[in-house]
């Protein structure tokens, strides 16, 4: 599907009761986890099939939380992106899925508390698209820094839709952490500094990284 289409689609708001009701879920439980700065776990989540969002409950997250940290990421690049952000000045935080938003806000206070001297921004989708985060999610799981949108109606950052702020925010920023597939799927490629959190969930990315499907990844930019 093309981006015009999807952006039709979008505009017609065909989300199901029953996905706005795991969105709704999702939140729920992911705020009073974040409070507790249990980040990892929204991998985990990103993975499960609806009816098993649906029957969700606060023991079944405790035992996905022991195996949190078992996430086999690369090394160097996490090195790397650790080094620009000791570097750099201004981070900006593309999110994903509404559902993360907790956790998100979690690795970045994180981030803030370790590298106080950088500027944080997050950026949200422009509009409803699929289950992304929106701004009102922002402000329901109290994001602390500055949030902008991307003027998007679709899911990802498509460079040609984006919002006037949410360009000079990515010319400007010195970092930039890329949430999910969607974002990746749009972005890879572009030149800005980013580094990309996803899942792998697709075959074309299971060519194109070479991994399984499910795979948790920490993949900067391509040069050249």
């Amino acid at each position: 599907v093309d981006t015009r289409t999807e952006v039709l689609l979008m505009r017609l708001d065909l989300t199901t009761g029953k996905e706005k009701e795991i969105l709704r879920l999702k939140n729920a439980y992911i705020y009073p986890l974040a409070a507790r700065k249990d980040a990892l776990i929204y991998h985990r989540l990103d993975a499960l099939p609806q009816d098993e969002m649906l029957n969700m409950n606060f023991e079944k997250l405790d035992a996905m939380l022991d195996q949190a940290f078992d996430l086999d990421l690369d090394k160097a690049v996490y090195e790397n992106f650790c080094r620009e952000l000791e570097q750099g000045k201004h981070l900006l935080y593309l999110t994903d899925n509404a559902g993360e938003i907790g956790f998100d806000r979690i690795f970045a206070e994180e981030i803030a508390g370790k590298y106080p001297h950088l500027d944080i921004t997050f950026c949200v989708r422009g509009g409803p698209a699929a289950n992304d985060a929106l701004r009102c999610d922002a402000e329901t799981v109290g994001i602390p820094f500055r949030v902008i949108d991307n003027g998007n109606l679709v899911s990802g950052t498509e460079l040609s839709m984006l919002s006037r702020e949410a360009k000079e925010a990515m010319d400007t920023a010195d970092v930039i952490i890329s949430k999910g597939m969607a974002n990746t799927e749009t972005l890879y490629g572009s030149g800005y500094p980013i580094y990309y959190a996803f899942l792998i969930k697709c075959a074309r990315f299971v060519q194109f990284f070479e991994k399984p499907l499910m795979t948790p990844m920490l993949v900067a930019e391509k040069n050249g």
